[in-house]
């Protein structure tokens, strides 16, 4: 019914998916928006949004036409699951040299990429910039979908190691680092709903992963780990397994590793030198003891 004009009947058909011949509909409702009644020459513009992850805050519409005459030039779109609004055009030229532009207000910054598509007499197609109405005529409806979608967010891991790097027992610092969400990775295939990517790091470097959301509330999960096999090393994971991200805001979180020599922390060349010489000094107690 987007887009009727003046006033008419309409019947709701309800249609359910439920084995059986009969049912019982125990729950329903019916949402109306409603713009401006136009006036006979007038022309409609009707403008839905839609945030792909379900976010739900206001949003500003604006309407410029560069010949006739707008009732309203700006609309706040409020979130009540459905963001629509109408704006009328009145007062159009009989040469309908006329151009209209619909574009939001930007919205989170820049957490979202806006896409517009356009349909009607007067305009179709899609656009990254705004919705663009050439000619409207007296009696036209037109429409424009504004749909936002979040860009990509970062998720570090980073790497600490504990161990000296001037003497001791040292090990291979290279780890694969694995991340997985319930949201798209970059360059990840899904399987049964769940992106899971691997990167390879050195030492402590980051571990850099762009996951895409698709929820707002609640937010999308992830939990990083490392596979390393090394009796040496005693991991401590601090937030890898609860990162959460959501449109404009990624995570990170940090895997700290500490080499251990045969249970005993390694020692520097001076802590060396020190345990030598207790060792030593034990050595010649023990000899003056039995001589």
């Amino acid at each position: 019914m987007v887009g009727e004009l003046g006033d008419g009947t309409w019947t709701l058909e309800v249609e359910d998916f439920a084995g059986g011949d009969t049912g019982n509909v125990n729950n329903w409702s019916l949402d109306l928006d409603c713009a401006a009644q136009p006036q006979p020459g007038d022309a409609l513009f009707w403008v839905s949004k839609q945030f792909a992850d379900g976010n739900n805050e206001s949003v500003t519409v604006q309407m410029q036409c560069d010949s006739g005459n707008p009732t309203q030039q700006e609309v706040t779109l409020v979130p009540n699951n459905n963001f629509v609004a109408g704006f009328v055009l009145s007062n159009i030229p009989d040469d309908s040299n006329v151009t209209c532009t619909i574009r939001e207000v930007a919205v989170s910054g820049d957490a979202y990429v806006t896409d517009y598509y356009m349909s009607g007499p007067s305009g179709d197609g899609i656009s990254e910039v705004e919705c663009t109405f050439e000619g409207p005529l007296q009696d036209e409806v037109n429409s424009c979908r504004i749909v936002n979608s979040p860009r990509p967010v970062e998720v570090t891991v980073s790497k600490e190691w504990i161990y000296p790097r001037d003497g001791g027992q040292d090990v291979d610092d290279s780890v694969e680092i694995t991340l997985q969400c319930n949201a798209p990775i970059r360059g990840t295939p899904e399987v049964e709903g769940t992106w899971t990517s691997r990167q390879w790091i050195r030492g402590t470097d980051d571990a850099v992963f762009f996951v895409t959301p698709t929820s707002w509330d609640p937010a999308n999960s992830c939990q990083a780990w490392e596979n390393i096999n090394d009796s040496r090393v005693e991991q401590v994971i601090d937030g890898c397994n609860n990162l959460t991200v959501r449109a404009g805001s990624g995570d990170s979180c940090t895997i700290t590793n500490t080499v251990f020599f045969e249970g005993i922390p390694t020692l520097s060349q001076w802590g060396m030198a020190i345990m030598a010489l207790l060792m030593l000094g034990v050595g010649f107690v023990s000899v003056r003891r039995f001589a």
